[in-house]
C-alpha cells in the first residue's frame, strides 16, 4: 500500500489550511477596527458575508449567540469547515495506522460528502450571488 498517496498529501494541505483559520479566527480581537465591507459602505446594506469574520471568532469561542447575531449563515459555514477538518483528520490517522486504504471509491465518497455540504453549507451565499 502507498502511504502518500496524492488524495493523503491533499488531505494534509487542507487539515493545514482549515487549521491556519482556524487559528486565525481564534486571535481575531472582536473589538479591534475590522475591515470594512465595500458593499456596505457603498450601498449602506450589508451584505451577505458581513460579519462572517467574527462570526468564526466567536464559534471558536464557543459563543454561539454572538456568532448568530453577526452572520447567521456563518454558523453554517463554521460546521463546514470543522467537519471537514475532523474527516481530514481520520483520513490521515487511519491511513497512518494502516486502517484506511485509499481507494476509487474511498475518493469519490469524499468528494461527493464535500459538494453536498459544501452546498447545503454555501447556499445563503451562493443563492445571493445567483438571485441579487
Amino acid at each position: 500500500m502507498q502511504k502518500h498517496p496524492t488524495y493523503i498529501i491533499l488531505n494534509w494541505v487542507f487539515f493545514f489550511i482549515i487549521g491556519l483559520v482556524f487559528l486565525y479566527s481564534y486571535s481575531l480581537n472582536q473589538n479591534a477596527n475590522q475591515i470594512k465591507c465595500i458593499i456596505l459602505s457603498q450601498t449602506g446594506k450589508p451584505c451577505v458575508s458581513c460579519g462572517l469574520s467574527r462570526c468564526f471568532s466567536y464559534m471558536i469561542h464557543l459563543d454561539i449567540d454572538k456568532a448568530t447575531a453577526f452572520n447567521k449563515p456563518g454558523v453554517l459555514i463554521f460546521f463546514f469547515f470543522l467537519c471537514q477538518f475532523i474527516i481530514r483528520i481520520l483520513i490521515i490517522a487511519f491511513n497512518k495506522f494502516n486502517l484506511l486504504s485509499v481507494s476509487k471509491t474511498l475518493v469519490y465518497c469524499d468528494v461527493i460528502q464535500i459538494i453536498f455540504m459544501f452546498m447545503f453549507s454555501f447556499y445563503p451565499y451562493i443563492k445571493s450571488i445567483l438571485f441579487h
